[in-house]
């Protein structure tokens, strides 16, 4: 474990195993949460939930893999908050303007598959990455 001395938690810490570990337990935590939710549990079409599905993998799988080595350390805390909440709201929108009001469950069943893709591959990442220590 390559870990620095400002690292003394597990997931406290600022490095990428930290940042993989801290997306997967938001992944568990809203599971539950998306799911209770009642479009999510129904199933308007098996085409429709199959390429929801299947376009969340991938597309957490593309996004896992590009910002693997971007580093945020140094953007402003506010101006982060800002535009996340704009990217938020905006594709909030699109959504609500584009997608049939009975397809709103596998827009929520794309969103369960993307956040669990996202720290799955991540944490498989890592950990085919990091040099085993003889």
């Amino acid at each position: 474990m390559n870990q620095s001395s400002s690292e003394t938690h597990l997931l406290l810490g600022t490095g990428e195993r930290a940042r993989a570990l801290r997306l997967f337990g938001v992944a568990l935590i809203g599971t539950p949460w998306l799911l209770s939710i009642d479009p999510a549990r129904r199933i308007v079409s098996l085409e429709a939930t199959l390429a929801a599905i299947g376009l969340g993998v991938a597309l957490g799988i593309v996004a896992a893999v590009g910002l693997v080595d971007v580093d945020l350390r140094d953007v402003n805390d506010v101006t982060a908050s800002v535009v996340a909440l704009g990217c938020i709201c905006v594709v909030t929108i699109a959504v609500w303007l584009l997608v049939p009001q009975q397809y709103i469950g596998a827009v929520i069943q794309f969103s369960l598959a993307f956040t669990w893709a996202v720290p799955v591959t991540q944490l498989l990442y890592h950990h085919y990455r990091t040099p085993k220590s003889s």
